[in-house]
């Protein structure tokens, strides 16, 4: 599905429940009930998710617009975030394996791993790292 198309199915359901939500809570009024007054915050809360979800479209094509522009996915940015990767790791992993280059593949992150061809000392890993 196509980004517009998309869009305009989350503005469709949000007008519906839109409307739902406003008899509902019009027939809690009229009849004191409360599981009719439950089910009206129920649709408002559907409301607000899908509020959410047009907001958070817009804040993704702002966001990848803004990648495009300052060169996000550069070499030395991608170093860094796998030597945060690195550092997140048990020290006896890191002893013997590195991350060697990372993709971003959707909402997936994709990390290829190498083996060390000699193992790192404590003293190399505290140099590389810190303590960990």
């Amino acid at each position: 599905m196509s980004g517009s198309n998309s869009t305009k199915a989350v503005v469709f359901a949000l007008s519906g429940n839109v409307f739902i939500t406003i008899i509902k809570f019009i027939a809690a009024f009229f009849t004191k009930s409360a599981s009719m007054s439950a089910e009206a915050i129920h649709s408002s809360a559907d409301c607000l998710n899908q509020v959410f979800l047009l907001v958070g479209k817009e804040f993704l094509e702002l966001h990848q617009k803004n990648m495009e522009i300052l060169g996000f996915w550069d070499e030395d940015y991608k170093r860094s975030i796998i030597n945060v990767i690195e550092t997140r790791y048990h020290k006896d992993i890191i002893r013997e394996w590195g991350v060697s280059d990372m993709t971003v593949n959707g909402d997936k992150v994709l990390l290829k791993w190498y083996k060390r061809y000699a193992p790192l000392s404590d003293e190399d890993i505290v140099k590389k790292f810190g303590s960990l």
